[in-house]
């Protein structure tokens, strides 16, 4: 029985799946042990049950804007030696940093889970660059959601080894069947539908002004087609007030799934994002899918059924919308089966055999050096 800790900032909902898939492994003991709190735009209040052990470690929590905290985790260290694992998960932060000195004080395996991509981490400043190099150079494996971030990685690292385990969600709430899919596609209007924080760097002015665009071209879309925004933040989007465009603001768990089943368009206009969880989402919910380059997982997320245009891009994005809403319904209905065949490379269980691959160490291969 391996002794495993996962340290993470917080529990989010859609993670709980993945961790019990682990801690119902025979050989696993799981524990979870977590710091801080979610930032102003997570605003989640419903959480499965959970089958793993948790820890609350103590934490001086900073509120430094709508999208970050700075966190102090001042007890991560002696929460480690308290717990003496076997095997730590850990991000390249400050969980990584009590990670980095406790495996160096007793020799304990770890593991680097991170989801960050070049688009996100250009402007990363030279002391997180230097601290990453060191922990990645003593870090046995590399947990990533997708070659993106494996790319990021071997920047630092080229000679370490990967273990794949795709961001995932919980996926009886969003999946729909063929029989599902082609129901919805049977009805006359299309809903094109956006999922996210209302900030700069999710692109919902460059959607707002997108799809507009795509309505004052071909007016008779109006009578078909229709955008809908899930989403809160502190952008104020009231100069888009149309008819066509419904504002529908937070919700979660079964009114929150029903969008994205009703959905037959997800667009996730972000000018950088990691591994964005709505896109999986909207996989699994039978959506044809539009995505930037800027999106972390649309290598994986996006071949043959959507388009992935250039950040930034509203003339890119209006041309995408443009030709996908006037597509012959046939042809956007196998788009949107392709995403369920997509889905399945997104599985919880898929995701669970990448962390076990990790935690069971398939190979002794780690990085040498940083570069």
């Amino acid at each position: 029985m391996k002794k495993v800790v996962i340290l993470q900032k917080y529990i989010a909902p859609y993670r709980i799946p993945l961790f019990n898939g682990i801690a119902r492994h025979p050989d696993v003991e799981l524990t979870l042990v977590y710091y801080g709190k979610p930032e102003a735009r997570r605003r989640w209040s419903f959480f499965a049950g959970r089958e793993f052990s948790e820890v609350q470690a103590r934490c001086v929590s900073v509120n430094s804007g709508y999208e970050r905290n700075m966190e102090f985790p001042h007890s991560l260290y002696a929460d480690l030696v308290r717990l003496r694992p076997d095997f730590v998960i850990c991000a390249p932060d400050m969980g990584g940093i009590a990670t980095g000195i406790y495996s160096w004080k007793h020799e304990t395996r770890y593991a680097i889970w991170s989801e960050a991509i070049p688009a996100t981490e250009g402007r990363v400043s030279l002391w997180k660059k230097k601290l990453r190099q060191r922990l990645y150079r003593n870090a046995e494996s590399f947990i990533v959601p997708g070659s993106l971030s494996e790319t990021y990685i071997r920047a630092f690292c080229p000679t370490a080894q990967f273990h794949h385990a795709p961001n995932t969600v919980e996926e009886e709430r969003f999946s729909l069947d063929r029989e599902g899919v082609h129901a919805k596609f049977a009805g006359e209007r299309l809903i094109v539908t956006f999922s996210g924080s209302l900030i700069e760097r999710k692109g919902i002015l460059l959607l707002l002004e997108a799809f507009i665009r795509v309505l004052r071209e071909h007016p008779e879309l109006r009578e078909t087609c229709q955008l809908r925004v899930l989403g809160t933040g502190p952008l104020d989007i009231s100069d888009f007030n149309d008819e066509n465009i419904e504002v529908v603001g937070f919700c979660e768990q079964d009114a929150y799934a029903a969008h994205l089943r009703e959905s037959h368009i997800f667009v996730l206009p972000s000018l950088h994002d990691n591994n964005p969880l709505t896109v999986v989402e909207g996989l699994f919910a039978g959506n044809v899918i539009v995505v930037t380059a800027g999106v972390g997982n649309h290598p994986e997320a996006v071949h043959g059924n959507g388009s992935v245009v250039s950040s930034g891009s509203a003339d890119e994005l209006a041309q995408a919308l443009e030709r996908l809403v006037t597509l012959p319904r046939a042809e956007l209905l196998g788009m949107a089966c392709n995403s369920l065949d997509i889905a399945h490379d997104f599985s919880v269980a898929r995701s669970v055999d990448g962390f076990l691959a990790a935690i069971r160490g398939n190979s002794t291969e780690c990085c040498e050096r940083a570069v």
